[in-house]
């Protein structure tokens, strides 16, 4: 679903001694037309959230990247935290989707 709207890049990261179970990040590339900036929004799902999805949906990760432009990285953070502390195992569809456009909405409601 989150293809549909931002590119993604979708990583695997094999078991290692610092984190012992195999990580998923799915990196979408969120672009701030009025601030003329762009962001990576990266949701990073470990072993529990990814094989047990919807239900371990509480224990996906996120992080933000400014890449260029005057955003504020502790501000989309924020909003993407938000969104998916809403989210519940019934309630999850496209739950990434819509994080991402939260973090569209900050700029969006304040220019």
């Amino acid at each position: 679903m989150l293809s549909v709207k931002f590119p993604l890049e979708v990583k695997v990261y094999p078991p290692s001694k610092a984190n012992p179970e195999p990580v998923f990040s799915i990196q979408s590339m969120v672009l701030f037309k009025t601030r003329a900036a762009k962001a990576f929004v990266t949701f990073v799902l470990g072993l529990d959230s990814f094989g047990c999805w919807p239900l371990q949906v509480c224990k996906v990760g996120s992080e933000v990247e400014v890449v260029y432009g005057d955003v504020d990285r502790e501000e989309l953070l924020k909003a993407v935290t938000e969104r998916l502390g809403q989210v519940t195992p019934a309630d999850n569809y496209g739950c990434l989707l819509d994080a991402c456009l939260a973090a569209q909405d900050v700029y969006r409601q304040a220019d």
